[in-house]
């Protein structure tokens, strides 16, 4: 049996927080220096009235980041948050094939969802700590999209990237500019040439990379 005080796992996040433990703080500075550097839900403890009076949900296209949405609409309300020490959640590792290890089509098409809410709570947000870790956030999901599409059948290629080019305008690349991968400036670039790369690498991929 797990015994939880010799699993415990002292992250580079749990040590930066120290420095505001036990301290009462605003709901953007909490957000900024508790929960947004590692936003995962199991990193708070939200009392029901709070949620229910905010509106504030799980949703669901937003899989597997849907913390990170559930964190960002938090950004526009009026609260106060304490950080504590205290081991209060006992966190089970992702086993090889479990749902949050993999990765589908479905996930690559969340990614763009992802990207929306992201940006939308750029539009909302005036705190600018905030708006430097939105703005990562949103490169990193762009990124993994374009990281993922060339592992896709060439099917939900074009789809994906029918949708792709419907959604994500010049003002997300301007979000995220000098945070762009290697490949999202190649679709930058010159998108035609992105499709055709990519469908020439999924040709090459060996069956056990590909993304069904």
């Amino acid at each position: 049996m797990l015994n939880p005080e010799k699993a415990i796992i002292s992250t580079k996040f749990a040590l930066q927080r120290q420095s505001v433990e036990n301290l009462l703080l605003e709901g953007s500075d909490f957000l900024n220096r508790v929960i947004l550097p590692h936003p995962l839900v199991w990193n708070g403890l939200f009392k029901k009235d709070f949620i229910a009076k905010n509106s504030l949900s799980f949703r669901k296209d937003a899989w597997p980041r849907e913390d990170l949405v559930f964190h960002l609409d938090m950004a526009s309300a009026n609260f106060y948050g304490v950080y504590t020490g205290e081991n209060t959640y006992v966190y089970r590792c992702a086993l090889p094939g479990s749902l949050s290890n993999s990765i589908s089509a479905k996930t690559v098409n969340n990614c763009i969802f992802i990207a929306r809410a992201i940006r939308e709570a750029i539009s909302g947000i005036r705190n600018e700590a905030t708006l430097d870790i939105c703005r990562k956030e949103l490169s990193g999901t762009i990124n993994a999209i374009f990281s993922y599409i060339p592992r896709l059948s060439l099917d939900n290629q074009k789809t994906l990237l029918t949708e792709i080019d419907k959604i994500l305008s010049e003002q997300y690349f301007k979000e995220i500019e000098g945070l762009e991968s290697p490949s999202t400036r190649f679709y930058k670039k010159s998108q035609s040439l992105y499709r055709l790369a990519s469908a020439l690498f999924r040709l090459l991929l060996p069956k056990r990379y590909r993304i069904n």
